[in-house]
């Protein structure tokens, strides 16, 4: 075997045995330690990146160079890749099979400095391939993650890779209400802390410190619809708990809208976590209590009954089929003797967060 096919092997083994610690750790208590069980399975993700894209960068650089640009001082220095990480990534609720968001975005334009001299967006290019195959390619160890790309700028018509200064322009000139809302949950993965900071810094400025443009609920309630509309398929007996009405996406529409739109008024809402704003939000007048604790508890439903469907399906999934033998089995990892319960409670939290929504977009 190649360094590299050794390499590929010997992530998806760390996955799968950290992974196994965190199951052997909390089987008998599913709900209540969901916050700390996604926490650690995404900083699981954090260190395969990190080792990943270190990898990668050191095979490369022996083919081209460092990446390099030459600063106002007419000085050569190193240019950087971030990974943006986002959505659940983002903001660190990671489940068992969920597919890796992320946003490749370099410092400085520049040129290598090796014996085959490439343009840095060039480079790092090459670079966010491998990185891509490294972590989803099939090997007898099965694959680590699935990567989806289609946050960048211009989606899958933009380039794989953007520099720093054509992320910013694209953010303040071009992009869409959805975008900027996507970046709620944005955070930056670096070698170089410098540059993690700079572009951390200028998300949480391009997300926090512009007004929203007028018709900004309206244009987000309008997409919130329409996937419901064109992305679920629900019946009395199946539900979408990450994207039918009064979901896990109903949830984050309602935290990330409160943040965008009082985040000046109150700092401590500036945060890509939404376990944590769920808990800001307690400080300060802008829901019921009542509120709080109803989209607190969906939340924590939500995302652990998705965490048992990914365990029990070995597969990323939030269909939930009440008539099915995996929700019987959902139902008693919860410590539910009567599934007919679960499913009750579970369509009145539904209600009672689609209320929540539709009130805020009035």
């Amino acid at each position: 075997m190649t360094d590299q096919e050794v390499f590929f092997d010997e992530i998806r083994r760390y996955k799968k045995s950290e992974q196994k610690k965190i199951i052997d750790q909390f089987e008998g208590d599913p709900l209540h330690n969901r916050r700390e069980i996604l926490a650690r399975l995404s900083a699981v993700a954090e260190a395969i990146i990190i080792a990943t894209y270190s990898f990668i960068k050191r095979d490369l650089e022996q083919q081209y160079g460092l990446a390099t640009f030459l600063s106002s001082y007419k000085q050569v220095q190193p240019a950087h890749l971030a990974i943006l990480g986002m959505g659940k990534f983002g903001d660190r609720t990671l489940n068992y099979c969920s597919d890796l968001d992320v946003v490749f975005v370099y410092s400085n334009r520049g040129e290598t400095q090796g014996k085959k001299i490439i343009d840095n967006g060039e480079f790092f290019v090459k670079l966010a391939q491998r990185f891509i195959s490294a972590l989803s390619v099939l090997t007898v160890e099965g694959r680590c993650y699935e990567i989806d790309t289609e946050l960048r700028p211009s989606g899958n018509q933009g380039p794989l890779v953007t520099s720093y200064d054509h992320f910013v322009d694209h953010q303040m000139n071009r992009a869409l209400n959805w975008e900027r809302q996507a970046l709620v949950r944005a955070r930056a993965i670096a070698e170089n802390g410098e540059y993690k900071k700079l572009l951390d810094d200028q998300v949480s400025g391009l997300v926090y410190e512009r007004p929203l443009p007028t018709g900004f609920a309206t244009d987000m309630h309008g997409i919130r619809e329409r996937v419901i509309r064109e992305k679920t398929r629900e019946t009395d007996h199946v539900i979408d708990i990450k994207l039918g009405p009064g979901s896990l996406m109903d949830i984050e529409f309602i935290v990330h809208h409160t943040q965008l739109k009082n985040a000046p008024v109150f700092p401590d809402l500036k945060s890509n976590s939404l376990f944590d704003c769920l808990a800001v939000l307690r400080h300060h007048d802008l829901f019921s209590m009542a509120d709080l604790d109803i989209l607190t508890q969906a939340h924590l439903y939500y995302r652990t009954i998705e965490s048992l469907l990914h365990l029990i399906k070995k597969r990323a999934e939030s269909i939930v089929d009440f008539r099915s033998e995996t929700f019987n089995e959902v139902s008693i990892r919860l410590g539910h003797a009567d599934p007919l319960k679960l499913k009750s409670d579970i369509i009145k939290m539904r209600v009672e967060v689609r209320r929540i929504f539709k009130r805020l977009y009035a």
